[in-house]
């Protein structure tokens, strides 16, 4: 099995302050790997005009390596407190869809299950369930995750009886 890393990356918005860059499954947020998608980024984002500009734009949140979807990168210091505090404050609300195993009998939950002794809260909305020849069934939800603890969707998912499909680290036995 080979997995195929892409250096293209798709900007989905920008401006003078800050930017919203499309991640693709794969690639880590930001760290001291060769690649990720900060690192991408650099060289990809206008740099902006403004006195407080940063050397390199920085992600103010972090996806998972296998999660595909928005990251916003600030391009300012004032732009990376603003959203940085925005986030502290939870005033800024993030919705994502996994595809489950199986059919849950329930069309909402909330989960609240500690993670590394921590508060972790996911709101959790079934959008509905198909046949899948390898579980059985299948089931696209929508996650709220009120806090922001790592890998907490995968965890809460898999802790409901209902992992990710495909997700190698949390389908099987939890301790």
């Amino acid at each position: 099995f080979s997995l195929y890393v892409s250096t293209e990356t798709t900007i989905l918005w920008e401006d003078n302050y800050c930017a919203c860059v499309l991640k693709l499954a794969g690639i880590v947020t930001k760290g001291h790997g060769k690649y990720t998608l900060e690192s991408a980024c650099a060289n990809r984002l206008v740099k902006s005009p403004l006195d407080d500009v940063l050397k390199t734009p920085l992600a103010v949140h972090r996806l998972d390596k296998a999660t595909h979807g928005p990251v916003i990168f600030a391009k300012t210091t004032s732009a990376a407190s603003g959203l940085g505090n925005a986030f502290e404050k939870r005033e800024i609300s993030k919705v994502y869809l996994a595809l489950i195993e199986g059919t849950p009998l329930i069309n909402s939950s909330t989960v609240r299950i500690e993670i590394d002794g921590k508060e972790a809260h996911s709101e959790i909305e079934i959008i509905g369930s198909t046949s899948w020849p390898i579980f059985g069934s299948a089931t696209l939800v929508k996650v709220y995750p009120k806090t922001g603890r790592t890998h907490q969707i995968r965890k809460h998912l898999a802790c409901m009886g209902h992992p990710v499909l495909g997700d190698q680290l949390y389908s099987g036995d939890l301790e």
